[in-house]
């Protein structure tokens, strides 16, 4: 079998580093031109090296330890029984999975549906299935939006600063291309795409932020916030998950996380946890706060609050 350093390799010579950072170069240097042939070169040497990767479960379990949130935890989560050919297989290699391990992130398994009745898993049927005890969730601003099934890798007790959601999707970039390069980053093809197109996009979309009714989903929609980015649906299950397993919350008190869901009311859809949130071991986590609409940077969010508070 190839080895990832004859992945990297291409036809001319020039290895796959190389190319990932002659794009980078030419996007700081605004060569559209360049930059588009540069990605086309990258993406089926990144194709082929995700075909390379493939885990077993128990390996997964093993590396992962007590951060290893799989079919079990989601029996135990939301009653949810998964047959094994019906777990999709693990996207991370090895040495991604320990990587990911001393980076502090968990790995998680998603559904996006209850099986036996084709129910989805949105926040309104999660608040009925949760089988945690002293755990309810309270909804003021409802959202449809389901889980992306399969496997994720999230980073525990972690945020970006509070900035601008433009300059926080800066920041992500920035983060994943870092990751890129280290080769932690799941169907890294797509992400290739996606810084692309942020860079594109974003004279358009700073000239935007500064109009009094700036449209939400502009920036919400795009590849980068797809990617990298919670949903609403998916932040609150991950909350659940994590919570059965292992009695905390994983983003933190006090923490903030902003999604990659609008509202229906047009905002930029948030995650809250709240200080002194745990009494007589009870939980009661809350989405959506009318009051709590405001203005940053002239982008109106509407944020979904996620948090814990006393009974």
């Amino acid at each position: 079998m190839e080895n990832k350093e004859q992945i990297n390799s291409s036809e001319n010579g020039e290895d796959l580093s190389t190319l990932k950072e002659s794009l980078r170069q030419a996007i700081d240097d605004g060569d559209v031109q360049r930059a588009g042939e540069l990605k086309e070169e990258i993406i089926p040497h990144l194709e082929a090296l995700k075909e390379k990767i493939r885990m077993p479960f128990e390996s997964a379990k093993e590396i992962m330890g007590e951060d290893y949130l799989g079919p079990e935890a989601v029996e135990e989560t939301f009653g949810i029984k998964l047959k094994e050919k019906n777990i999709p297989t693990i996207p991370f290699s090895k040495e991604e999975l320990e990587m990911a391990k001393r980076n502090g992130q968990f790995l998680i398994l998603r559904v996006n549906e209850y099986k036996k009745n084709r129910e989805p898993m949105n926040i309104r049927n999660m608040r009925y299935r949760s089988s945690i005890k002293g755990l309810e969730i309270v909804t003021a601003v409802q959202s449809d939006s389901i889980p992306r099934a399969g496997w994720a890798l999230v980073k525990s007790d972690a945020s970006f600063a509070f900035r601008d959601y433009l300059r926080e999707t800066e920041d992500l970039a920035q983060y994943i291309s870092l990751k890129m390069d280290e080769g932690l980053v799941k169907s890294p093809e797509k992400y290739v795409e996606a810084l692309y197109e942020l860079e594109n996009k974003k004279p358009y979309l700073e000239s935007i932020m500064r109009t009094s009714k700036p449209d939400a989903n502009l920036i919400a929609d795009l590849q980068v916030n797809r990617l990298g980015r919670q949903s609403i649906s998916e932040a609150v299950y991950d909350t659940c998950v994590y919570y059965k397993k292992k009695g905390a919350l994983f983003f933190g008190d006090g923490k903030q996380v902003r999604t990659n869901t609008v509202s229906p009311l047009g905002g930029i859809m948030e995650l809250h946890m709240a200080k002194d949130c745990f009494v007589d071991g009870k939980l009661r986590l809350f989405v959506g706060a009318e009051e709590c609409s405001y203005i940053s940077n002239g982008v109106k969010f509407k944020p979904a609050f996620v948090f814990a508070r006393r009974s």
